[in-house]
């Protein structure tokens, strides 16, 4: 009963050959968003954060209120100053 079902949807799909097309293609769309929604979600929020101690992690800005700029990336040269600088009340801790 099963091949005969088979047979009849594969006859009626060549005869509605553009049917055939978008349903496929929709088909595809689906399934290709659909892993890449769930290989997003798993990534971001369902495995861990590739670090020894993540919520040591920090994200440093600059501002500069006279110009408008409330916040702004840190430039590499102002990171290593910053760097030399700083001084830390843990031992062995150094940024």
């Amino acid at each position: 009963m099963r091949i005969q079902d088979l047979r009849y949807a594969a006859r009626t799909l060549r005869l509605n050959l553009g049917f055939t097309v978008v349903a496929v293609t929709c088909l595809a769309l689906a399934i290709g968003v659909n892993a890449m929604i769930f290989s997003m979600v798993n990534g971001v929020l369902l495995e861990p954060l590739p670090f020894a101690e993540p919520d040591r992690l920090m994200v440093l800005s600059e501002s500069n209120p006279p110009l408008g700029v409330r916040r702004s990336g840190l430039s590499y040269a102002n990171l290593r100053d910053w760097r030399e600088r700083s001084r830390s009340d843990r031992e062995g801790v150094r940024p």
